[in-house]
């Protein structure tokens, strides 16, 4: 799984891939933790592509209920091909604001990076993993 960043101006532009035909997640958290996770979810192998943004309330998650944060998050682009799926996407700034996460240029943070076989986002992962990075 792979996770490349930039940013333009206000808006954090991710790359997301995975070796998957089901769901994946890239996630923000201030501790190394699934718990509170801020997370981009998406399928992009079934026609229409899925894209939310969600939050980790352990065992469980649910879609964020700020309306414009879900608004504010982008898909610039997706694939799917040879077993793996690929999305583009951007998300202002400010919408880490909102979620309580620093999405800016140099914040710290803990990134969760997820896939699942299934296209049901209520289906566990596959593989999870965390790492601090520096944004």
């Amino acid at each position: 799984m792979v996770f490349r960043w930039r940013h333009e101006g206000a808006v954090l532009r991710g790359q997301l891939s995975a070796p998957t035909p089901g769901w994946l997640a890239v996630g923000f958290n201030d501790a190394e933790r699934l718990r509170g996770t801020c997370f981009v979810m998406a399928q992009v192998s079934e026609a229409p592509p899925r894209l939310e943004l969600r939050r980790a309330a352990v065992p469980d998650h649910g879609p964020v209920a700020d309306a414009q944060v879900q608004r504010d998050l982008v898909l610039v682009s997706d694939s799917f091909g040879g077993g793996a799926s690929r999305l583009d996407f951007d998300l202002p700034h400010r919408s880490g604001d909102a979620l309580g996460v620093n999405l800016r240029a140099g914040a710290a943070t803990y990134l969760m990076l997820a896939w699942s076989r299934s296209t049901d986002f209520g289906h566990h992962s596959a593989f999870r993993e965390h790492q601090r990075v520096i944004l």
